[in-house]
């Protein structure tokens, strides 16, 4: 028996159950009853199926290849991995048990909906649909598509290789993987971490051995079928599809606007980094009343309806609030018990590696391109390969059929194959993509399980860090706060390479090169009370020697985490007592800054001087000016009142954002660097003009950072080994810089042409809605809200030494979900959180982003 309760104000439901199925019954009802809709949309998201469910457009297709291409998985793959639990320990049985209960809530409510169809959303006769019955393996799909997509980190080592080979062809093969070193930060001593213990990992690999490192044709490189929409034959021209301005792919307006919505925050969110979420811990002893504070922040993107839900849970082994995310909301996955709280943001530590195989016939002819066999271990494996078939219709509701096919291809050894091509010998190989969490989706279970138990959460912090170094195999970073202590767990099914290997580059597949075993959960980043006074993170370096992912360019001495770091050292340096509202306008404050203003345009001004060159253009010396007096207001980017169209200091930001990229560009040139960012096809700045929060995640900060310091003439805090403003020159690296500046002119001439005078300085003015953040959203009229460099809810920890927990939310610049959201600003107990706590706004990629290509 269970019941549900849904409280007046936002409908959250409150479910009390007398046995453990009753209770993850009533869940599966609850979340069906709030967002139906959504958990189909997800599942047949995970499935490479979206085209089938909404119909097919060009944009639904480059959303399906990217699932199958993470996660390739038939139906009999899905139910393996259910099977698996059963035959499993206790553990793994009773994640069964959960997940089979929560089904059943689920098609109760569904079997409802068949007698009631008011019950069900109206787009679902929009739609000419009807919910088929939910089934374990939705939570399979769900948890491939979330999982699979961003616990993850690395998979771009074909990319680092072909572009470190076009920087060879400029400096040579010895200088240009020298510079490549400069650039990676794969162990930069410097970068901002959040646990302040050493946690060596892949640094003891040796000297690179040849073997081990594919000679690979890179221009001979092609994707496998399913590299591109035109693969999926046939392909009509679609009635419904379309190309926008920004060419593209667009719904038809005959597609429901929740679902217009849905998909366009998948689609527009694909360009932003999937980390987003931070954290701030600080320790009782900086605390008015000797008890730690912690401000969550995990960030879930900006939409109305919410991807999540939020819930009070009680029953048999479970006494939980908190969020969790649609069709997997088994647990809750971020929140609070009666004495602690959690919360998590995202790691991306290196847990795919991308190996490169070489072709064999299995019939014992000479290989080929077409070959679907591969050498290991001294025999021809057989590759598997299967079509992946989506019955659609060229319209939606009504249409001529399509079918979409995919052929997919995977190696036992190494997971999915996702090119094809040569090695410079001609000897032909296939590039396969091993996630250490491929087959492995339902592995994470046990740790959210364990952490809505009382009983198993006895310990506090030890139990936690078992929970989730031990029972979370994605990548995340993970937090607890109690009454007395608080601490820092990762977690990461982190596989040990062999000895000669180079993390960063494609390994050679033959089975010589393979992974030994994985990282042990007691060797896993962590840390509790630090002495530093806290523990931060905003998806920064995990630990001291902890090698950053291949796909991880911008762990270094300058992080966007140093917005938090700064003003908590302040404060700590400065005796103060922290209370919780101190805390988090510590947060706030640092939300509105522009890092590149705190940390860089200070050493950027001093190297250039007071004044420009003789013979330049008259308007430089105010454009500097301009950015002095934006450096006096430290940097925000916010308005002096609100309701100011304009910022505080309009003139500062306009110029630095115009004159960022040809800044890189010009310090890091051919010369001197083969190009290396547009050859590695590196990340230059995360822009607040993305309209979507979060900012100032990869990029080409600490890289500017450290080499103007250098040609300054002050000593680089960590690993930096040439010089490349000016070639190390300080005259010549301040010509550079004011050449780049000028350079910059006719862009913000350009840019507020409609201005009273585009050449006049003072009118490249940076307004409040070039950076506005945009809702996606289902109720029109929802207006934007002023940027801040912040997640989608703020929570405020502290909890009472009698183990009841007080936890306050403070007003948050996120949205509220539709029947399940918390009351913003007023003092509630709960926690509020998200599942995946990185930005689930770039839950599916797009795949001209799709690793290796």
């Amino acid at each position: 028996m269970s019941t549900v309760i849904r409280d007046e104000s936002f409908n959250v439901p409150h479910i009390f159950g007398d046995t453990r199925e009753g209770t993850m019954f009533a869940q599966g009802y609850a979340t069906a009853e709030d967002r139906m809709l959504y958990m189909d949309v997800l599942r047949n998201a995970g499935r490479g199926r979206l085209s089938a469910f909404v119909g097919f457009s060009d944009a639904l297709i480059g959303q399906d290849l990217d699932a199958i291409e993470n996660a390739p998985y038939t139906e009999a793959d899905l139910q393996a991995q259910v099977d698996e639990l059963l035959q499993g320990d206790a553990d793994d049985k009773a994640v069964y048990d959960d997940i089979v209960a929560y089904a059943q809530g689920v098609n109760a409510f569904i079997a409802g909906a068949e007698e009631d169809e008011t019950l069900l959303p109206a787009e679902y006769g929009l739609l000419g649909k009807t919910p088929e019955p939910w089934a374990p393996t939705d939570a399979v799909a769900i948890g491939a598509l979330i999982g699979g997509i961003f616990g993850k980190g690395g998979g771009r080592e074909v990319q680092n290789y072909c572009g470190l080979e076009t920087m060879s062809e400029t400096l040579g093969a010895d200088e240009a993987r020298a510079v490549y070193d400069d650039l990676k930060f794969a162990n930069d001593p410097a970068a901002p971490v959040s646990s302040t213990q050493s946690a060596p990992y892949n640094d003891d690999l040796g000297s690179t051995n040849e073997a081990a490192v594919p000679d690979l044709d890179c221009d001979s490189l092609v994707p496998v079928g399913g590299g591109d929409p035109e693969s999926a034959q046939p392909v009509p021209a679609a009635e419904g599809a379309g190309v926008d301005a920004a060419g593209e792919a667009s719904l038809s307006p005959a597609v429901p606007d929740s679902i217009i919505s849905f998909l366009g925050r998948l689609s527009d969110a694909a360009e932003q980094p999937s980390s987003a979420s931070n954290a701030i811990l600080v320790n009782g002893e900086h605390t008015d009343d000797g008890r730690p504070i912690a401000v969550f922040g995990p960030q879930i993107g900006y939409s109305v309806p919410e991807l999540i839900v939020e819930k009070d849970v009680h029953g048999p082994g479970i006494d939980a609030r908190g969020m969790g995310f649609l069709g997997i909301d088994m647990w809750v996955l971020i929140g609070r018990g009666q004495d602690y709280a959690w919360s998590a943001t995202s790691s991306g530590a290196d847990n795919i590696d991308q190996f490169v195989l070489t072709l064999c016939d299995p019939g014992g002819g000479e290989a080929t391109l077409e070959s679907m066999g591969y050498e290991h271990d001294g025999e021809c494996k057989e590759i598997e390969t299967y079509d992946h078939v989506v019955e659609t219709t060229d319209g939606l509701i009504v249409g001529d059929p399509v079918t979409l096919t995919w052929k997919i291809q995977r190696a036992p050894d190494y997971g999915p194959i996702n090119q094809r091509g040569t090695l410079k010998d001609g000897t032909p190989i296939a590039v396969a993509n091993d996630r250490s969490t491929y087959f492995q989706e339902l592995a994470s279970s046990i740790g959210f399980r364990n952490v809505n138990d009382p009983g198993y959460m006895e310990e506090g912090y030890e139990a936690f860090r078992r929970a989730m170094g031990e029972g979370i195999t994605f990548s995340f970073n993970w937090f607890y706060v109690g009454a007395e202590n608080a601490g820092y767990q990762h977690s990461c099914k982190c596989p040990n390479r062999a000895e000669g290997v180079d993390p960063s580059l494609p390994t050679t597949g033959t089975g010589e090169f393979d992974w030994n075993g994985f990282l042990d959960a007691e060797d896993q980043p962590h840390d509790a009370d630090p002495g530093r006074g806290y523990v931060t993170s905003w998806n920064n370096k995990q630990a001291p020697e902890f090698t950053s992912a291949d796909d991880q360019w911008s762990f270094g001495p300058i992080y966007r985490v140093d917005l938090l770091n700064s003003r908590i050292q302040e404060g700590i340096d400065g005796g103060e007592k922290f209370d919780r509202a101190a805390v988090a306008d510590l947060m706030e404050d640092a939300a509105t800054v522009d890092l590149r203003a705190q940390e860089i345009l200070p050493v950027l001004l001093e190297i250039m001087g007071l004044t420009p060159p003789e013979g330049r253009d008259d308007r430089l010396a105010a454009m500097r000016e301009e950015l002095e007096l934006w450096l006096e207001f430290d940097g925000h980017r916010r308005a002096r009142e609100k309701g100011d169209p304009d910022y505080e200091t309009p003139v500062g930001p306009a110029i630095m954002d115009a004159w960022w990229e040809p800044l890189t560009y010009t310090i890091f040139n051919k010369e001197n660097s083969g190009d290396a960012f547009q050859s590695l096809d590196l990340s230059i700045h995360n822009s607040p003009g993305n309209h979507q929060g979060s900012s100032f995640s990869q990029g080409s900060y600490s890289h500017l950072y450290n080499d103007l310091t250098k040609v300054a003439g002050e000593p680089t805090a960590g690993a930096w080994e040439r010089s490349y403003c000016g070639n190390g020159d300080l005259e010549a690296c301040r010509k550079a810089l004011w050449d780049s500046l000028e350079e910059t002119i006719p862009r913000l001439e350009f840019e507020f042409q409609d201005s009273a005078d585009p050449t006049d300085v003072s009118s490249w003015r940076r307004v409040v809605a070039d950076d506005q953040i945009e809702y996606s959203a289902l109720i029109v009229g929802v207006p934007p809200m002023n940027w801040v460099n912040r997640p989608t809810f703020q929570q405020v920890v502290q909890l009472e030494t009698d183990g009841r927990a007080e936890l306050r939310t403070t007003e948050s610049s996120g949205s509220e979900s539709d029947g399940s959201s918390s009351n913003v600003g007023v003092f509630v107990l709960i926690i509020i959180g998200a599942l995946i706590v990185i930005s689930l706004v770039v839950m599916i990629r797009r795949a001209r982003r799709r690793s290796g290509t």
